[in-house]
């Protein structure tokens, strides 16, 4: 866990098991699932069995449209507590929130087409399935929203993990939230991903579709021949790690730095288990990032300065 956020959690005086979540009953278990439209994309949740589990929910076989194209998600057994359920009937997102999601499965719906769905199905059918796991709470009295931890583990040896502390959120009602949109900002975070094929699996073709150019199969008389994708990476890779040396040594715990620059040499295959910490005493949030956010070119000195007094830590090594 982060320093800054085991620190924060001490001045909070309030650890994880301290928070308080709703006693909910068979009809809250139900109603819940007519909330549910996933990413508000159109997502459908059903589910076989449902009843109040420790206070809070459980359910069982549940089949999750994500309203995204092919994909669904099938999921044996989930639990979920909540905290503040009654805001929701106003708009606004509960005070605390644990999720467990155990032994998930993408499922694939190709319209008219049976035999492909079911082969797309089993062909990612790996293992005991996916396992999803959430914390995270906001304390009214300090404007902080607490990620204790988010974690998505995957078959074999790889998943992803996060813990964090934002400070300055305002949840009370739409017009505080919207107030404090401007004043929301991070101050620690943690991210680990362990990669043995995780990294290709959910980044590989969405970063690439954002970074890198379509190349023709040919090209007219005065055209520009677009570099090959291959190349592309290899010019991306150089700037990033310029990038990175172009940031003040002070930014860096020791031995952070060429952690970054060996991940990077390795994309885009990293074989291993990737840390990156950010500790942010003042805060990073919109005065920091607002530049950048709207178009600012992304050079060395844009960089540090939206660093300034940030301290970065990182690990990098191979299993």
């Amino acid at each position: 866990m982060i320093r800054a956020l085991a620190v924060a959690l001490a001045l909070m005086g309030a650890p994880a098991g301290a928070q308080t979540y709703d006693i909910l009953n068979a009809d809250a278990c139900e109603g819940l699932l007519q909330r549910v439209d996933v990413l508000g994309m159109g997502g459908v949740v059903e589910v076989g069995g449902v009843r109040p589990y420790q206070n809070g929910c459980a359910y069982t076989d549940l089949r999750i449209s994500t309203g995204v194209g092919a994909l669904g998600y099938r999921v044996p057994r989930a639990e979920l507590h909540i905290g503040g359920l009654e805001r929701l009937d106003h708009g606004l997102p509960p005070l605390a929130v644990k999720l467990e999601v155990r032994g998930a499965h993408p499922v694939f719906t190709v319209p008219g087409d049976i035999l492909t769905s079911w082969l797309l199905t089993e062909q990612v059918k790996v293992g005991d399935g996916m396992d999803l796991s959430a914390q995270l709470w906001w304390d009214r009295e300090s404007r902080r929203v607490v990620i204790e931890e988010a974690r998505w583990d995957f078959p074999g040896e790889n998943g992803l993990r996060m813990t964090g502390l934002i400070e300055g959120v305002d949840l009370t009602d739409a017009v505080a939230m919207q107030q404090s949109a401007l004043t929301t900002r991070l101050t620690a975070l943690e991210l680990e991903m362990e990669s043995n094929g995780i990294f290709e699996h959910l980044f590989l073709v969405p970063l690439g579709q954002l970074l890198l150019e379509p190349v023709p199969e040919t090209v007219e008389d005065g055209e520009q021949e677009v570099p090959q994708p291959q190349e592309q990476v290899v010019a991306l890779k150089k700037a990033a790690v310029a990038a990175l040396h172009g940031l003040p040594e002070a930014r860096f715990e020791p031995g952070a730095r060429d952690a970054v620059e060996t991940f990077i040499a390795e994309l885009p295959h990293p074989e291993g288990r990737m840390v990156l910490r950010l500790d942010a005493p003042e805060g990073l949030g919109m005065a920091q990032l607002g530049p950048l956010a709207l178009g600012a070119p992304v050079t060395p000195e844009a960089l540090a300065a939206v660093l300034e007094g940030v301290t970065i830590g990182a690990s990098y090594a191979r299993e």
